[in-house]
C-alpha cells in the first residue's frame, strides 16, 4: 500500500514513519509534506492508496485540503490529531479512522488494517463528503452508518429514536427505514449531538425534536411523532422534564 504523510510537524511525520516501518511494512511510504499546500502537490503527483493527515497545519486544516479533492476523492484517510473536541467529533460522525497523537503502535497496525478492509473507493467518497458536511457546524449534520454490505449517509435530524439490544443498535428514521449497526448504544450516546438527542432508558436514545407528548402511567412513556412509544426509566425521568421544558 503507498501512503503519503501531510504533518506540519518534522518530528512527528519522522515518528509516524519509523512507526510504519516497524509496526506496518506493508505500507510503503513514498512521501511526506508539512502542509496544505505542499500536501496537496503531493498527493496529485504521488496518487498514494491512502494519507496520514493531519488536523491542524500552519497554512491551514486537513479539511480543507480534502475540499481541493471533493469531486475525485481516489485514496483513503487517517486522520492524526492532537485531542480537539469538534474536529474529533466530525470525523467519528463520519465513520473515518483517525489516530490521536502522540500515536499509539496498536491504535496504528488496528487503523491501518481497518482501512485494507474498507470497501470501495466510492463508500470512502460517501464518508468524506459527510465530513465536508459535519466540520460546518459545532455538533454535526450526517452520521455515517456502516453495516456488512452497506453504508448509509444519514441526516441526523432524520433519526427519530435508537435502540440497543446488546452489541447491536437500530436507528429509527423519519422515513421508518430502520438501520440495525454492531455497535453498543453507548456508542451512540457520546456520539450524537446531546443538544438534540437524550438517553431515556438503558435500551433506548429519542430525538428531543421528535417527541410528540409524554404520557404518565404505572411505566411513563415517550411518544414519538410516529407513534413509536418509548419507556421512559424512573431515575432519568426528571432530567427529561428539564431537557424539554
Amino acid at each position: 500500500m503507498r501512503a503519503v504523510i501531510i504533518d506540519n510537524e518534522s518530528d512527528a511525520r519522522s515518528y509516524l514513519k519509523n512507526l510504519l516501518e516497524m509496526f506496518c511494512p506493508e505500507v510503503n511510504v513514498i512521501g511526506m509534506a508539512d502542509g496544505v499546500k505542499t500536501g496537496i502537490l503531493m498527493v496529485t503527483e504521488k496518487q498514494p492508496d491512502f494519507v496520514f493527515l493531519d488536523v491542524e497545519m500552519d497554512d491551514g486544516t486537513g479539511f480543507d485540503l480534502l475540499k481541493h479533492f471533493a469531486n475525485n476523492i481516489f485514496f483513503k484517510v487517517i486522520f492524526s490529531t492532537a485531542y480537539d473536541k469538534y474536529a474529533l467529533r466530525a470525523i467519528k460522525l463520519s465513520a473515518i479512522d483517525f489516530l490521536l497523537k502522540p500515536v499509539d503502535p496498536d491504535e496504528l497496525i488496528e487503523a491501518v488494517e481497518r482501512v485494507r478492509e474498507q470497501s470501495s473507493k466510492e463508500d470512502e467518497f460517501l464518508k468524506l463528503q459527510a465530513l465536508q458536511t459535519n466540520i460546518a457546524t459545532d455538533y454535526g449534520k450526517r452520521i455515517v452508518l456502516k453495516d456488512q454490505t452497506n453504508i448509509y449517509v444519514v441526516n441526523i435530524e432524520d433519526i427519530m429514536y435508537c435502540a440497543g439490544e446488546g452489541s447491536y443498535t437500530t436507528f429509527y428514521l423519519v422515513t421508518e427505514e430502520q438501520i440495525t449497526i454492531s455497535k453498543n448504544l453507548k456508542v451512540y450516546e457520546k456520539l450524537l449531538p446531546d443538544r438534540q438527542f437524550f438517553r431515556v432508558h438503558t435500551s433506548y436514545i429519542v430525538n428531543l425534536n421528535k417527541i410528540k407528548r409524554i404520557t404518565k402511567g404505572l411505566q411513563d412513556i415517550v411518544v414519538m411523532n410516529d407513534n413509536s412509544e418509548i419507556p421512559i426509566s424512573v431515575r432519568r425521568k426528571a432530567d427529561l422534564i428539564a431537557r424539554i421544558s
